[in-house]
């Protein structure tokens, strides 16, 4: 019995913990494929110690379909249409009270502060990299033509 209050206790904890920021709401240009996608990713300035998102949108657009051509003993080989992506929205964002201290990505939320990962080097190519804790994690919300990027604190 014992045990399970205290699993009950630090689930209720846990959940308190939660926090969710919206940084970014836009509406795009009007797309010309149902292929939009959003893709974010953290930076993190070295210089200032501050925090921001990366937001990219990409849609999939087609190469003209134009003729095929004749191959050997007369075949005809259709060409084929081949998609390439395109860059419709590109944005840094600034996330307010993320911080970079000592090698550690803290945010300073409502519910205290969260380690969200630490700065460090790869392993193989030695270039500076983010090592994310899996506390903190970037939502790209794209219906239609508004895109809704969310920091969010687990």
């Amino acid at each position: 019995m014992k045990k399970l209050i205290i699993a009950a206790l630090a689930l209720v904890a846990s959940v308190a913990q939660a926090e969710t920021v919206q940084i970014l709401n836009v509406n795009l240009p009007m797309s010309r494929s149902f292929s939009t996608r959003a893709f974010t990713r953290f930076y993190m300035d070295t210089q200032t110690g501050e925090g921001f998102a990366k937001v990219t949108a990409t849609e999939e657009r087609y190469t003209d379909m134009g003729g095929g051509h004749y191959g050997p003993g007369g075949v005809y080989f259709p060409r084929a249409p081949q998609t390439f992506p395109v860059v419709i929205f590109e944005d840094t964002i600034k996330i307010d009270n993320l911080m970079l201290m000592d090698g550690q990505i803290i945010y300073h939320g409502e519910n205290g502060d969260v380690n969200c990962g630490k700065m460090g080097v790869s392993r193989v190519f030695k270039r500076p990299t983010i090592f994310l804790s899996g506390k903190c994690d970037l939502d790209a919300d794209l219906r239609g033509t508004n895109l809704k990027v969310n920091f969010i604190t687990k």
